[in-house]
């Protein structure tokens, strides 16, 4: 793993597990070490992914699972956007939030985030739609996440490494 992926993956860990931690506060009862596990190996495959172009999500998760760990390969599928987003708020969404809200190793907002994700990614109108569509997507997940925090406390952008 690149050390700038490694670095991405430290950070959205850490983000992920002050979110849960947060929304088990508020009474959610979230794995913990689950969501901590999925986003240190998220992008398992994605130094890989940059030379062949595949898709680091879907590799990830097959990776995982010849390894033995099937769930945490669920979450590494879903950690682009997750299956579902209904009902309590669910490790999935979590990780992609988190995911979502880390620009290298940096937390960010989502239109700062999404912005990169168009200009990096964005190398078409097809592309460009999937990109906004995913961002419509985590809007939705952080009103649901936030929904669920109560402290007046809790600022996702004072999480530091």
């Amino acid at each position: 793993m690149l050390p700038h992926i490694k670095d991405h993956s430290v950070m959205v860990a850490e983000a992920a597990v002050t979110i849960a931690r947060e929304l088990n506060k508020n009474g959610l009862n979230l794995h913990i070490d689950l969501i901590e596990a999925s986003a240190l190996l998220h992008d398992i495959t994605k130094t890989r992914s940059i030379e062949t172009g595949e898709n680091h999500s879907r590799t990830g998760g097959k990776l995982l699972r010849q390894l033995g760990q099937p769930r945490i390969a669920e979450m590494v599928e879903q950690h682009v956007l997750p299956d579902r987003i209904e009902g309590t708020v669910s490790e999935e969404e979590v990780l992609c939030y988190a995911d979502k809200r880390v620009l290298h190793d940096e937390i960010v907002s989502l239109e700062k985030r999404f912005a990169y994700l168009v200009a990096r990614y964005g190398q078409n109108e097809e592309k460009i739609g999937y990109i906004n569509k995913t961002k419509k997507k985590l809007i939705l997940i952080e009103k649901r996440i936030m929904e669920n925090i109560t402290s007046s406390e809790f600022n996702i952008n004072k999480i530091v490494k």
